[in-house]
């Protein structure tokens, strides 16, 4: 339940951010018409250039550059779409890996010097209205009542009576306390925390530390952080690439339910062993996608699959062992 709630968090962040940059994106149309409405002029070649540029190599950026900007001088009119468009026809003339793609939108922008909203201010938009879940967040903390264990044990059952009959009426608050009361008998004030180096228990800590580590180091984290890149990198535009991070988000909170009703059905240890497995197996294929120069939907197949598999086993399940 506790990975349920996060996967619901980062849907949502995910959808406002797409919502965000949609605006943003009819904003850049509306810039872009009304340039365009006024006297022809030529897009800028070296602009437009250094703006196509990120979707080679870097070692080949510069001679990339050089090339469009050569095609361009040759051309009797003033560069437009339709032109940026025959010249990237012409680089791409041969290649078989790191072809040239061309978004209308962002050439005509960058041609005539102007800068997205997304890129001026709309990662700023996305990172502004968190405040808005936060104060939330902060106002109705102060509804959340004391927990009942606490309370009991510094003395103050009637009050902790009351949260619990809040919760399930009175006679499950009187079960409650008792239960309270009878397990505050042996416990423990103090903690040695010379005790998690003994011998009986070292094999768990480090088991325990290194399933912790690994659902961390298992490589999901670049599916989650570095999306954008990799579906610009698999030839998606900006907006087709933010799109596709919301369904990354719905597989998400898909597999996770998926999850909470299958962790006691068939076992953690099956689960931790299947996702390693399987993440293994999606990551070798998506590198060797990304090696032989495949793009488009076999990598956002492949990406969603590292996300259902993760979501599925490692995300949920490590917090369950752990515990």
């Amino acid at each position: 339940m506790n990975q349920f709630t996060i996967v619901i968090g980062i849907l949502l962040a995910q959808a406002a951010n797409y919502g965000i940059a949609q605006s943003g994106t009819a904003a850049d149309r509306a810039m872009a018409a009304r340039q365009t409405s006024g006297p022809a002029a030529g897009l800028d070649a070296r602009r437009v250039a250094e703006d196509l540029a990120w979707q080679v190599p870097r070692a080949d950026r510069a001679k990339m550059i050089d090339g469009f900007i050569a095609l361009a001088a040759t051309r009797p009119k003033p560069l437009d779409r339709q032109g940026v468009a025959e010249i990237v026809e012409q680089l791409n003339a041969g290649r078989t890996k790191d072809r040239l793609q061309v978004d209308e939108l962002a050439v005509e922008l960058s041609g005539r010097g102007m800068v997205s909203w997304n890129v001026a201010s709309g990662w700023r938009w996305m990172f502004g209205v968190t405040a808005l879940p936060a104060c939330l967040f902060f106002v109705l903390t102060f509804l959340v009542p004391e927990s009942p264990r606490w309370l009991v044990k510094n003395g103050k059952s009637a009050a902790a009576r009351a949260v619990l009959a809040r919760i399930g009426g009175d006679p499950y608050a009187e079960r409650e306390v008792r239960s309270i009361e009878e397990t505050l008998v042996g416990e423990i004030e103090r903690v040695n925390f010379r005790d998690l180096v003994e011998p009986k228990m070292r094999t768990i800590l480090l088991v325990g530390v290194a399933l912790a580590v690994l659902q961390q180091w298992c490589g999901i984290n670049v599916i989650f952080y570095y999306a954008a890149d990799l579906f610009k990198a698999a030839k998606y535009t900006v907006s087709e690439a933010l799109f596709n991070i919301v369904i990354i988000g719905a597989v998400n909170l898909g597999f996770t339910i998926v999850a909470i009703n299958s962790v006691d059905r068939f076992g953690r240890r099956i689960l931790m062993l299947l996702g390693f497995a399987g993440l293994t197996l999606i990551h070798v294929a998506t590198g060797g996608m990304f090696l032989a120069g495949q793009t488009g939907t076999s990598v956002l197949v492949l990406l969603l699959a590292a996300i259902g598999c993760y979501a599925l086993s490692l995300a949920p399940v490590t917090w369950v062992v752990l515990s």
